[in-house]
């Protein structure tokens, strides 16, 4: 890993340590108060079902890891990736989540085009599930399905529009032709066969 990305890692970790000691100090009597009366066992059922959560998402991750053939990343090296995405996840649509693409191609070599597709195609399967969850908490309220029925009609022209290849073809030859972006389209044009791929 590069000097630069060393020292990038080493400001967030320490810009989120520092965030959590300042919570930590200026609501500490609120938290001891809270804590008094907390619930441990529903604490505790809590954490088992959102490290379950984090488990299935690291299969999935390095799932697509070997569905885009990248080798030489043993299972630790994967869920160390892995984990670095959580660094910048309260970026917008979590993209800052290419991070983990960021660290892959400077300890492994692999190229940021090609597995950045990868935070779309996790986005697109979490908003899937939560689609999923609200039509079927949907289906008790009056109007509620039409609702859950636009998202997916939503999720399912995104996918469409992915998968199909002539609009995309013509999107990119456009992007090959501008005298400003035309530079971009050999990279565009690897994330998108890359996220086909998936």
């Amino acid at each position: 890993m590069k000097r630069s990305t060393r020292r990038l890692f080493a400001a967030l970790l320490l810009g989120v340590a520092l965030y959590g000691v300042a919570i930590a100090y200026t609501g500490f009597r609120e938290m001891r108060d809270s804590l008094g009366s907390f619930q441990w066992a529903a604490f505790a059922g809590a954490v088992a079902l959102a490290s379950m959560n984090y488990l299935l998402r690291f299969v999935r991750w390095d799932y697509y890891l070997k569905l885009l053939d990248v080798r030489g990343v043993g299972k630790g090296d994967s869920l160390l990736l892995f984990l670095s995405g959580f660094v910048l996840t309260i970026t917008p649509g979590k993209v800052g989540e290419v991070f983990k693409s960021v660290v892959l191609n400077q300890t492994h070599g692999v190229p940021i085009a090609r597995t950045a597709p990868v935070v779309i195609a996790e986005r697109l399967t979490d908003l899937i599930g939560v689609v999923a969850l609200i039509f079927l908490g949907s289906i008790g309220f009056e109007s509620g399905g039409y609702w859950a029925v636009a998202g997916v009609a939503v999720i399912v022209v995104a996918l469409v529009m992915v998968m199909w290849k002539l609009p995309l073809d013509y999107f990119l030859a456009w992007i090959a032709r501008h005298p400003r972006f035309g530079r971009f389209e050999p990279k565009l044009r690897a994330a998108v066969e890359s996220a086909r791929n998936k």
